[in-house]
């Protein structure tokens, strides 16, 4: 509406704001801005009359079909004056157009439209930005005709195309993010550690976060509101490789893409809507899950989930990263993009045919008493410049105070997370105390035992020596005997009383040597368990430090000691 007024100066342009607690005109060329108050006992219609014969209005420019226009609308095919409709969304089809965040389109009111038929029956034309909502007026209004007008953008300072790219692939959002725009899907998929892989900037904001911002891991800018003039030259200077659409309602439009375009930027869009529509007749980017691309792993036009969504937008920016690309998307723009210069041409011709005519009461329903304060509130681009003064205040309070919440928050996480770990090293060094207590007695019975191993294994020792001793000692007897047998040989008959004895000698002796014998076998059947406690004992030493290992051998040969000074 401030593009035409600017771009066709010879008609006076005024421009009805309408408010839930009241209206206020303002006179775009002039920039003054009148509040209009009603008594309450004029009825609207002498009040809707008696205002448009003060300023001579000649022709109405209908821009909103929407539940605060109604008192107008209703009023407009008994005027008597000719008047324009453009058909900005979808407000003709429901008055609550937005209340469903997630379908791609609104439900249909049948009484709301039923209740529009004569104000578009009357109409000097319809304007549609869109085939999309052509169809969708069209398919409740078949005798109507509609001429296509699409929105210009004014031309923007061309972007350099040489621009260095940033290290990551930049995805970019344009707008003001509502639920209808998609903001809860960009807040969920912000949120994917496979998020991290890719830059995000936000030209605009979304309902959650208002004010600038600039978050890691995953990398996130929001710049807050801008000038609708600065969007090419944010969109270079934030280094964006791929716009990305992620809206939940159909677009009528979309002054968003046009803006990604001039930039020479691709864009990711969803099927439905003027979005989906727009690429598929210009190109410059690609629907979103679109199963025809066989580059695609999914099966479904639409695309399942945010992790789905990320994958997509990495292989699209990537492909986008290429300054060739970028330098053919500019070259484009001029068949994509809608010049202001255009649009101002249609409406021009649009109202040199609307007939001229005027209302015939004359009564001033306004008042100049709240010029100030309407001009400070409704100027031109006044709303845009607000925001982007708010939100910058807005940021830094914030910022403080998250800073604080943050400071309060992190004393409280430290508090609990240090009393956590108290109770956690109490509890353990409970548990190593009682485990030091066990070892020490396990390791004074290791001690006992090892001793008194020692002792059996010394004792054991020294019976095998003794056995071995007397074994040889037999053995030698055996051999002197042997010999004296054969000595005596010749002697045997001679001597067979002396050989009777020495036999009962003899044989006393070799119950001896089998009794010798049976001893040794005694005695490594005792050694071979001492061995098996011997090899236990060498583990369990490998188990007990070294500085314990020294004391009890210092305190086996002191007893050792002591015990041979006794026997001496």
């Amino acid at each position: 509406m401030r593009d035409l007024a600017g771009g066709l100066p010879q008609y006076r342009h005024l421009l009805l704001h309408l408010g839930a607690e009241g209206s206020a005109l303002e006179d775009l060329a002039n920039r003054r801005f009148l509040g209009l108050t009603k008594p309450d006992e004029l009825a609207f219609d002498r009040f809707a009359r008696g205002l448009l014969a003060t300023y001579q209005v000649s022709g109405i420019h209908l821009h909103l079909i929407g539940r605060s226009a109604l008192d107008w609308i209703r009023m407009l095919p008994s005027l008597g004056i000719a008047y324009a409709i453009t058909l900005h969304d979808l407000g003709f089809l429901s008055p609550r157009i937005f209340a469903d965040d997630q379908a791609p389109e609104p439900a249909i009111d049948g009484a709301w439209i039923d209740g529009l038929r004569s104000l578009f029956a009357h109409a000097f034309v319809i304007t549609s930005p869109s085939d999309y909502v052509d169809s969708r007026f069209k398919a409740h209004f078949r005798e109507l005709e509609t001429v296509r007008v699409a929105p210009g953008l004014r031309d923007p300072q061309p972007p350099i195309a040489s621009t260095p790219r940033h290290t990551l692939p930049t995805i970019g959002v344009i707008g003001a993010l509502g639920a209808h725009k998609g903001a809860d899907l960009l807040e969920a998929v912000w949120k994917l550690p496979a998020a991290t892989s890719m830059r995000w900037v936000l030209l605009g904001y979304t309902e959650n976060q208002l004010f600038p911002l600039h978050a890691q891991n995953p990398e996130i800018i929001v710049h807050g509101p801008f000038k609708a003039e600065q969007a090419a030259q944010l969109i270079d200077d934030y280094q964006i490789d791929l716009i990305w659409f992620p809206n939940r309602l159909a677009e009528s439009f979309s002054y968003a893409l046009s803006e990604c375009w001039a930039a020479g930027r691709a864009a990711l869009v969803p099927r439905w809507g003027a979005l989906g529509e727009r690429v598929r007749a210009h190109g410059g980017g690609w629907i979103s899950g679109d199963r025809n691309d066989p580059a695609l792993s999914v099966s479904e036009t639409e695309l399942t989930s945010e992790l789905e969504v990320v994958s997509e937008l990495e292989r699209r920016a990537n492909q986008e990263r290429s300054l060739d690309r970028r330098e053919e998307h500019l070259q484009l723009r001029g068949m994509r993009v809608a010049s202001l210069a255009s649009m101002l041409e249609a409406f021009e011709m649009l109202y040199q045919r609307m007939p001229v005519q005027n209302v015939g009461i004359d009564e001033p329903w306004s008042s100049a008493e709240l010029q100030r304060f309407l001009e400070s509130q409704l100027g031109p681009l006044s709303f845009r410049q607000e925001n982007i003064r708010l939100a910058r205040d807005y940021g830094q309070v914030r910022i403080w105070a998250e800073q604080l919440e943050r400071s309060v928050e992190e004393f409280r996480n430290d508090r609990d997370r240090w009393q956590d770990e108290f109770t956690r090293q109490s509890a353990y060094l409970a548990q190593v105390s009682s485990s030091l207590e066990d070892l020490q007695i396990e390791l004074k019975g290791c001690v006992d035992r090892s001793w008194a191993a020692e002792r059996a294994l010394g004792q054991a020792q020294a019976e095998i020596a003794n056995v071995q001793e007397r074994e040889r000692v037999l053995v030698s007897r055996n051999f002197d005997l042997n010999e004296a047998l054969t000595a005596q040989t010749e002697r045997a008959e001679a001597a067979t009383a002396w050989g009777v004895e020495l036999d009962r000698r003899l044989l006393a002796q070799a119950t001896e040597l089998a009794a010798a014998h049976a001893a040794m076998a005694d005695l490594a059947a005792e050694i071979a368990p001492l061995r098996i406690k011997g090899a236990r004992y060498d583990r369990v030493l490998a188990w007990v430090p070294r500085p314990l290992k020294s004391l009890a051998r210092r305190l086996g040969a002191r007893r050792r000691a002591t015990g041979r000074q006794s026997q001496s």
